[in-house]
């Protein structure tokens, strides 16, 4: 009874901590860099001992029960039965390394703590093996088994409004007082943003509110200064100043499945080292927040420049993806131009080998020792059949339905699909009727197109590819509503992460632009394929001509003459089609004519450019996919930012970046892609181009550019950020003291202890320094053990010399995995500026000769050096 009483208290804990916070308990995740910095829960040493071993075990292919909480962003299922979100991606990513299948089981109720009270009891009772978004602590570790290492995080955070200059990110740790409006309930974050208070010495003064909107009107009517949130809500009209401590979440398993915990966290951290971006893609995917750097470092160039060049299995028959010409046997294609990038980027170099694709693909990799496999469908099942590791997509297309015009495509109950190999594990579980695999797609067109089977999927490249230039007379094809295709690199198992992670970074940076363009040129058939084209269909005719030469004459007329008018017809027919796309597309196109000052802009079926298109006597629809402005240049719009029409209707580059001005006064971007249509004496015809929204990005590459200057472990500023601060202060003529700090014996850290413990005993050594110094002093670290300080005010040597005295009298502390303290000594040089110095390599020279001093007596000590 006393455990059970137990039990029941932790769970009510987890609600409380759950329900209790700013906002739904699901969605926990952070973006604060483009690498995921898992959180790890303690060591085992520091579990509570009664957890005994696991008597479960879990292998590839065994099917995992996952317990979740119906909630939009983290965990959701709709209509259909389609899962989605930041946990669900995560655990789909991480099947690829633990070869598990997911039975995934949602916990009921009436309220969110009876479903959260639900899912806690669901695996206590072994309904299922595995919950996510689970704060840590003692007491629940007590009940729940836990993985070692997070896979997201959140910070509780300072939010101001937008209409108030009073308290800023700067003059924040300045104020006399700080009234903050915050939750009743939020007892944890309240000591959160207690302790962050104390240790800035600000003055604080809480006001206690039962909802948000007491809280946001509590701002807003100035009775309170800020409020406290997370930092993945972000609300209009307020901005964020001050950023708190930061929360993991976990996976737990029942109490003793170790086998689930251990393979989660070998998992995690195969994933963090193969794909480190992915918390931060599927940040920005699900809560709009997220940032990429695409840029390879040093080593990754030099890991390139050292492989071997790469075996590169291609199966054939995909065009214009990819195919081999039938003549010289070379690869060509949007895969072969791809290829071609990484090469000319990363320095990867690659050697293309066909590939059968028979019954036994995996085998057949391994007979062929091939590295990587393109043009692989994105489908994670097929993959860990074969053993692979996706990349990202390099194409991405929508998926078209190739049928036999005598059979109903609204109805394919019964009905034969033809497949190639590489999609009949994909088809298998997803087809009504019967399944035909054939070794090609083109075979698999001819099997339709002659009546063996019913219908085949392909993409909106591969369909028209094969229907245009093949000799197929029964065949039609219709879009398949919001499904895709795509084409990714499969890494062969087993994976080299650093591999994995430069081919990823190398597709991501393509140019738009760049990617189109080979798509284009790969869609487009050489003179020579048109003319063997037209030779293969027509051989009859040709015999026939080749008897009597008038009949060449008009045989060949008549053909020119049919494929004139059919060619007339398709082009009509696919301009239709492109207009109906060009509906239902998620971007705006237009066409602007200067004769007539005209601008047809497209209208999309979900209005993300809904500002664009709001009613005016001037516009004119008659359910066309566009609608018209005239005479643009002239007649202001209301809803048209004059921006925007000066980069449609004068460009002057064929890519522009336009920051726009809404109706609400709010500032976003639009990236305008245009090309000039002129006549044979070059004047120009007409302007066409799309618009697509490019807010976030513009956000993403201003927050880059601030992550920049600091230094990734400590946090610190690096070193040429710290050089150009310094270099600023003193030329204003300031005077203050620079300072150089040395940990003793660092090496020796490193050499016993280990990188990881080293790295730990740099960050106590950040720390130390931050708590030791004013906030407005400069703090960086130069690399290594080297740290710096520049102290911006003008200082006495007495006080210089009690600040250091007290500094080197703590040293640094660190800790062993075992939990064995260690203690690290410091030496310092130091330089007092008591007048003022303009040149930065004569005070840094000095410190670093008062730092060689202070070590040459023995280190543990400090020189101060004087004008």
């Amino acid at each position: 009874m006393a455990h059970q009483h137990s039990t029941t208290l932790v769970r009510l804990l987890m609600v409380l901590v759950l329900t209790c916070t700013l906002i739904p308990s699901s969605a926990l995740a952070d973006t604060s860099n483009g690498a995921p910095e898992t959180q790890t829960a303690p060591s085992a040493e520091a579990q509570p001992s009664s957890a005994s071993p696991s008597t479960n075990s879990t292998t590839v292919g065994d099917t995992i029960r996952v317990g979740f909480v119906n909630q939009p962003g983290s965990f959701s299922v709709d209509e259909d039965g389609n899962y989605a979100g930041y946990e669900y991606d995560y655990l789909i990513q991480l099947a690829q390394y633990t070869g598990w299948n997911y039975e995934f089981i949602e916990a009921t109720g009436d309220s969110e703590n009876a479903r959260i009270l639900k899912s806690l009891d669901m695996l206590e009772n072994e309904e299922v093996d595995l919950l996510g978004t689970m704060n840590y602590n003692s007491k629940l570790a007590e009940v729940y088994e836990y993985p070692r290492n997070s896979y997201g995080y959140f910070h509780p955070s300072l939010f101001a409004a937008d209409n108030t200059t009073d308290i800023t990110k700067t003059n924040l740790y300045t104020l006399e007082e700080l009234t903050v409006a915050i939750k009743r309930t939020s007892v944890t974050y309240r000591t959160v943003l207690e302790n962050f208070c104390t240790k800035n010495n600000i003055p604080l003064t809480l006001q206690e509110y039962d909802s948000f909107d007491e809280m946001t009107a509590a701002v807003n009517e100035g009775r309170a200064d800020a409020l406290l949130d997370l930092d993945i809500n972000l609300h209009t009209g307020f901005h964020i100043v001050a950023t708190l401590q930061k929360h993991p979440i976990f996976f737990a398993a029942k109490k003793g499945r170790t086998d689930i915990t251990s393979a989660i966290d070998g998992a995690i951290e195969r994933l963090n080292t193969g794909n480190p971006l992915l918390q931060s893609k599927l940040y920005q995917t699900y809560y709009g927040v997220g940032e990429e750097d695409l840029s390879l470092t040093p080593s990754e160039l030099a890991y390139a420049a050292d492989q071997k060049p790469l075996r590169v299995g291609v199966v054939a028959d995909k065009a214009p993806i990819q195919s081999f010409d039938e003549k010289t046997g070379v690869l060509t294609g949007v895969t072969k131009n791809v290829l071609d990038y990484i090469t000319s980027d990363s320095g990867l170099r690659f050697e293309i080998v066909p590939l059968k694709h028979d019954k036994d693909f995996a085998q057949e990799l391994h007979d062929q020792n091939i590295d990587l496999v393109a043009g692989v469908d994105n489908n994670y099942t097929a993959a860990l059949e074969w053993g692979l590791s996706l990349s990202a997509p390099y194409v991405t297309s929508n998926t078209l339905i190739v049928f036999n015009k005598n059979t109903d495509p609204s109805d394919l109950s019964g009905h034969t699909l033809a497949v190639p190999h590489d999609q009949v594990t994909a088809a298998s579980s997803n087809s009504p009727g019967p399944v035909e695999v054939y070794d090609s797609l083109s075979d698999c067109f001819k099997a339709v197109d002659s009546g063996r089977a019913d219908y085949v999927y392909a993409s909106t490249y591969t369909a028209p590819y094969y229907i245009n230039y093949g000799s197929y007379t029964n065949l039609n094809f219709l879009p398949v509503s919001i499904s895709t295709s795509q084409a990714c690199f499969g890494v062969v198992a087993p994976i080299e992460p650093d591999l994995l992670l430069i081919l990823n970074k190398s597709i991501r940076s393509i140019p738009e632009s760049t990617l189109n363009s080979m798509i284009y040129e790969a869609s487009l058939p050489s003179e020579e394929e048109r003319f063997s084209q037209i030779v293969k269909t027509h051989l009859k005719e040709i015999f026939i001509a080749c008897v009597a030469l008038l009949l060449i004459v008009i045989t060949l007329l008549a053909l020119y003459l049919r494929t004139r008018s059919k060619a007339a017809r398709n082009a009509r027919d696919e301009n239709n089609r492109h207009r109906e796309i060009y509906r239902i597309s998620n971007e705006q196109f237009f066409e602007y004519t200067p004769k007539t000052d005209t601008l047809l802009l497209s209208v999309p079926e979900k209005q993300h450019f809904a500002h664009l298109h709001r009613s005016s006597s001037k516009v004119s629809s008659n359910y066309s996919p566009y609608h018209t402005y005239e005479h643009i240049s002239t007649q202001h719009y209301e809803f048209l930012p004059i921006e925007l029409v000066e980069a449609i209707t004068a460009p002057k580059n064929p890519v522009a970046d336009v920051c726009c001005s809404s109706e609400d006064g709010r500032k976003y971007w639009i990236r305008i892609s245009s090309s000039i249509l002129t006549d044979d004496g070059g004047k120009p015809l007409s302007i066409i181009g799309k618009m697509t929204d490019i807010n976030e990005e513009i956000l993403e590459k201003t927050h880059l550019s601030e992550r920049a200057k600091h230094d990734g472990l400590t946090g610190l500023l690096n070193r040429s950020t710290f050089e150009e601060e310094v270099k600023h202060v003193i030329a204003k003529g300031k005077t203050g003291a620079f300072l150089i700090i040395d940990v003793d014996h660092f090496k020796n850290v490193n050499d016993i202890h280990g990188h990881m413990v080293g790295d730990a005993a740099l960050r106590s050594m950040a720390d130390l320094l931050r708590n030791s110094f004013h906030s407005s002093d400069l703090v960086g670290r130069f690399g290594g053990d080297e740290f710096s300080v520049y102290i911006l005010s003008p200082i006495d040597r007495k006080t210089l010399e009690d600040r250091c005295r007290a500094l080197v009298s703590k040293g640094v502390s660190y800790r062993e995995k075992d939990g064995t303290e260690y203690h690290a000594t410091l030496s310092m040089g130091v330089f007092l500026i008591s007048r003022p110095v303009d040149d930065y390599d004569y005070l840094y020279a000095l410190a670093d000769k008062a730092l060689y001093e202070a070590k040459r007596n023995g280190r543990n000590q400090f020189v101060i050096h004087e004008q």
